[in-house]
Order: structure tokens, then C-alpha cells, then sequence
């Protein structure tokens, strides 16, 4: 330890009536609850995600079948501009867009597990969720 640090660990634990141990544990116990509310921050925003990807995917497989029972608008945005509508170019698309959606809600979904676990233990979130996040 860096002797300018224990100086101020040790005026720091003088002035809270502690011994130097107690205060560098109550220090890294401090430091392990602030973990604790970051990993609980990045859940709830994980949950935020799971559920609005959730709704993303019931919209587009609502949208697919009203596509294929003839109503050709919800997937317009799909259509090349300009082009006669290819129905199996647009569904094609569709199915696309799907298989993305499903795949990001399983991610986040598989996040949550992880994050429970660091919430409750104080432990380090992987930077995959972080990255996940950043982009979701």
C-alpha cells in the first residue's frame, strides 16, 4: 500500500472511531454495494429491454399474418420504393427481421439470470451486457 493511502486510510478511520482494518473493510464493503446497485440498475434496464422486444416481436408476427391474410400495409416499410411489392421478397424480409428480433430477446433474456446473481452478490457484470445495452 502506497504510504500516502494508508495516511489517509488511517485519518479516515480515526475520524470514524474505527480501526484501520474495520474502515478498509467497510470501504470494500462499500465499494461491493455499489457493485450491488449497478448490477441491479442493469437488470432493470434489462427487463426494459426483454419486454419491449417482446412487443417488437408479437407487432411483427401480427404484422407477417396480416400480410399473408392480404393486408399489404403494416409492411409496406419493407417494400422496395418505387418497385412493384414482391409479397415473398417482403415476407422474406419480414422473416428477416423476426429472426433478429428473436435473437436479441433471447440475449437479453439470457442476461437476466447473470444479473440477478451479481445484484445479490455484488460480483462484476460482464461487458457483453454493458455492449448489449449500449446498442439496445
Amino acid at each position: 500500500m502506497q504510504p500516502e493511502l494508508r495516511e489517509r486510510l488511517e485519518a479516515s478511520a480515526g475520524l470514524s472511531g474505527r480501526s484501520l482494518n474495520a474502515e478498509i473493510v467497510q470501504r470494500l464493503e462499500a465499494s461491493f454495494g455499489h457493485n450491488k446497485r449497478t448490477a441491479f440498475e442493469l437488470l432493470r434496464r434489462t427487463i426494459e429491454v426483454v419486454t419491449s422486444t417482446e412487443a417488437s416481436l408479437q407487432r411483427m408476427r401480427a404484422d407477417i399474418q396480416s400480410y399473408e391474410e392480404g393486408h399489404k400495409a403494416p409492411l409496406d416499410w419493407l417494400a422496395a420504393p418505387g418497385q412493384p411489392q414482391d409479397d415473398q421478397k417482403v415476407l422474406d424480409a419480414a422473416r428477416q427481421v423476426l429472426d433478429l428480433i428473436q435473437k436479441d430477446a433471447a440475449k437479453a433474456r439470457s442476461f437476466v439470470p447473470m444479473l440477478i446473481q451479481a445484484t445479490k452478490d455484488g460480483g462484476p457484470v460482464p461487458e457483453e451486457i454493458h455492449s448489449f445495452l449500449a446498442q439496445a
